[in-house]
Order: structure tokens, then sequence, then C-alpha cells
């Protein structure tokens, strides 16, 4: 909720970026993130850890909505791939 006011509020408008947007939330509210993420913005960008919400429910719920998925894969500790899924 907290997000999507300081978006609404803003000067400007742009897209909302979330990093690890569950880190510490139970299933119930997981649940009830994927199905809001659309209000949020006409584009959102989260950045999420392996398994961290449930990406068949985020796909079902996004349907023609999510455009591209990316994988960031650690070379070392300098150099990140990102490949598209």
């Amino acid at each position: 909720c907290l997000i999507g006011a300081l978006h609404k509020n803003a000067p400007i408008q742009g897209p909302v970026f979330i990093d690890s947007p569950s880190g510490r939330l139970d299933e119930k509210h997981k649940n009830n993130l994927i199905n809001i993420i659309t209000e949020l913005s006409d584009q959102v960008v989260l950045l999420l850890y392996h398994n961290e919400l449930d990406e068949q429910l985020i796909r079902k719920n996004l349907g023609t909505s999510l455009l591209n998925e990316y994988i960031l894969e650690q070379e070392d500790a300098f150099k990140v791939h990102l490949n598209e899924r």
C-alpha cells in the first residue's frame, strides 16, 4: 500500500521498481501482492529472489501484461549477466 500511495502522489510518474517485495510476508499476503501488482503503475519491475513468489501465479495473473522476464546470473564479484528467460 505504501509503495502504491507514494507512487500515485509523486510529482512525476514513471515505473515502479520493487526489490524483494515479499521478504517477510506470509503466503496470504504474498498472493495479495501478486493480485494487486498491476494496480500500482502502468509499469512495474519486480526484482525477485529464486522462489520468492509463485512464478506460475504471477504469469497467470499478469497474462499479456507480463512483457519480459530476465534472470541475473553472477559470474564473479564484478560481472553479472542479464539473460532473457
